[in-house]
């Protein structure tokens, strides 16, 4: 449950016009999606599908440390090549 200064927060931003919300203000109701009724998160879809497109297109380094380490290096292929003749 959320608390109480959350609450308020995000009734004032659902109070605004759509183009008038800051970048924080987007943020915070990009947050708190969740909180969102269906009819709110329809009428908010751009908002928070802009975030979501962008994450989707952006490598976070844990990911790109996962893939480089499921990647085989030239040399460890050699090695792996080596071993099966």
């Amino acid at each position: 449950m959320m608390d109480k200064v959350s609450q308020e927060e995000l009734a004032k931003i659902l109070g605004k016009p759509k183009r008038a919300l800051s970048d924080s203000e987007k943020r915070f109701l990009r947050a708190r999606r969740s909180y969102l009724k269906g009819v709110e998160k329809k009428e908010y879809a751009d908002i928070l599908k802009a975030k979501q497109a962008k994450e989707a297109k952006e490598v976070t380094p844990k990911a790109k440390e996962a893939k480089e380490a499921k990647e085989v290096t030239p040399k460890a292929k050699e090695a792996k090549e080596g071993t099966k003749k």
